[in-house]
């Protein structure tokens, strides 16, 4: 017959060893204190298509914030490791469907990013696209039509820029 303290010791052991296989391990990414890309803005442009007229000043401030954010890049205009380049369009379209009874109007935006990391050895490209789309109903001919507001398109602007700076941080750090 064992002994009482040998079943306890026996039984601890046991459920510690459950216990401790049973947790879930959450999910982490590591933690970037130190930048690890420094890069020098080299060019950046329109594309073929600007519908929304999209400036450079509206896109440049907010790309450095969003790379800078993923603690990955630099700015740097002495001996940065990859020259960057960015490209940029955007198309927008109005729609009407429908007659006198009822109808609907639809605006939609399409914003295309796409930057290009580049050194003497090697170019990393990502791109990122956001849509954002507005819809009214009328009935009987009443009612405004749909329209892009300024802040849609800010906001869509953000949601690619935020969306190709997490690929390229994904990219560098090996995700």
């Amino acid at each position: 017959m064992p002994k009482p303290h040998l079943l306890i010791a026996i039984f601890a052991i046991g459920s510690i060893l459950i216990t401790s296989c049973s947790q879930k391990q959450q999910n982490s990414i590591a933690t970037i204190t130190t930048p690890i890309v420094s890069y020098q803005i080299n060019s950046i442009s329109a594309g073929q298509f600007n519908d929304l007229q999209i400036t450079n000043e509206q896109i440049l401030p907010s790309l450095k914030n969003a790379l800078q954010q993923t603690n990955c890049f630099i700015e740097s205009n002495n001996n940065p490791l990859y020259n960057l380049k960015l490209v940029y369009g955007s198309i927008a379209t109005k729609n009407t469907q429908g007659g006198f009874w009822s109808s609907t109007s639809k605006d939609s935006a399409i914003i295309e990013l796409q930057i290009a990391f580049t050194d003497k050895n090697e170019e990393r490209i990502f791109t990122s696209k956001a849509f954002f789309e507005n819809t009214k109903d009328h009935y009987l001919g009443l009612g405004d039509s749909s329209k892009l507001q300024p802040q849609h398109i800010q906001d869509t602007l953000l949601n690619a820029i935020h969306s190709i700076a997490n690929q390229a941080a994904q990219n560098f750090m090996g995700f």
